[in-house]
């Protein structure tokens, strides 16, 4: 058996929202990505210059405005802990990083949550100027009519070929790290991966996140399997 062949010896961890779970259990994971469907990036590269003009003095925008320019740009660091680049299935070792990204991006996604907040922000300054846009009518825009709730997707017996590091490397480096972090007691959290096909929903299950209490940084919370809506 060759190296691309054998299991991954360990689960691996995707924070979502209900908003793409349905989808996900019918279609499996990365079989559809709603932030190429819904055109996120392109969507928040329009709103970028009008959050520079309106919300220069918003505390929000304030705090966000260097993340929003860094997925503007799509950069794709070939090492460090941040990585820009949306639109791909990406996977964690940790369980908690998962949890605490479906918990911090209500819409599943980081770009998609921080495009639709800076859609909201705009809309109660210059409302006009986005329907003269045409950007109320983006699809995007249609998951500001849900309630979604964070799901976490654990992923079990997929096969080493299948992946590569989230900087685009050989996953085996990752995988000795993770099998070293747990022989020691650690938390892998901070090892990710990508995903470079569809992983299908035999692999998969889903819970919905019942936050309990923590903060945003290290959430409480329980599991509950996913309900399908």
């Amino acid at each position: 058996m060759s190296h691309e062949d054998l299991v991954v010896p360990f689960p691996l961890y995707h924070g979502t929202s209900s908003a793409f779970a349905d989808s996900i259990m019918r279609l499996g994971l990365g079989a559809e990505s709603p932030v190429i469907t819904l055109r996120a990036v392109d969507f928040l590269r329009q709103l970028y210059p009008l959050c520079e003009e309106h919300l220069a003095q918003d505390d929000e925008w304030i705090r966000n405005a260097y993340i929003v320019r860094k997925m503007v740009a799509q950069e794709f660091p070939p090492t460090g802990t941040f990585n820009w680049r949306h639109g791909g299935i990406y996977l964690s070792a940790g369980q908690i990083s998962a949890v605490r990204y479906a918990v911090n991006n209500c819409y599943g996604s980081e770009v998609i949550s921080i495009a639709l907040l800076c859609y909201l922000k705009l809309r109660a300054v210059i409302a006009d100027t986005l329907d003269r846009l045409r950007l109320s009518d983006a699809p995007i825009t249609r998951l500001l009519n849900l309630e979604p709730t964070p799901v976490l997707v654990t992923v079990r017996g997929v096969r080493v070929g299948t992946l590569r590091s989230e900087h685009g490397g050989d996953p085996s480096e990752v995988i000795a790290a993770v099998e070293s972090d747990v022989g020691e007691g650690s938390d892998p959290e901070g090892n990710n991966f990508e995903a470079i096909e569809p992983i299908a929903p035999s692999y998969l299950s889903l819970h919905s996140i019942r936050v309990t209490g923590g903060h945003m940084y290290i959430p409480q919370f329980e599991l509950q399997p996913y309900a399908k809506s």
